[in-house]
């Protein structure tokens, strides 16, 4: 995080009901991840959003929990891990599925 101003595209690229099914798991590296499963009509989107690398915002009710950078496309399913997951995944998840 450098900390600096963070500029969102409105709308959003992808919204709720773009989703299909979030879960939390551990990724390779045994890590809390929070893996995404998009329809169809959201991954076209998404892949259409990052066919260049971006960074990309996490929003949850209106607020941006987390940015991450992508180096490829991202289209029907994705994977976030790392520390933030650890920490707030459990809160996140429960946001995003009531």
């Amino acid at each position: 995080d450098s900390g600096g101003p963070l500029f969102l595209e409105m709308p959003p690229v992808i919204s709720a009901a773009d989703v299909d099914v979030v879960q939390l798991s551990t990724d390779s590296a045994n890590q809390s991840a929070m893996r995404v499963r998009l329809t169809a009509a959201g991954a076209a989107k998404l892949a259409k959003a990052t066919a260049a690398p971006i960074h990309v915002a996490l929003q949850i009710n209106g607020t941006v929990v987390m940015t991450v950078g992508t180096k490829s496309p991202l289209s029907q399913a994705f994977e976030i891990a790392g520390d933030n997951i650890a920490k707030n995944g459990e809160k996140w998840f429960r946001e995003l599925t009531e």
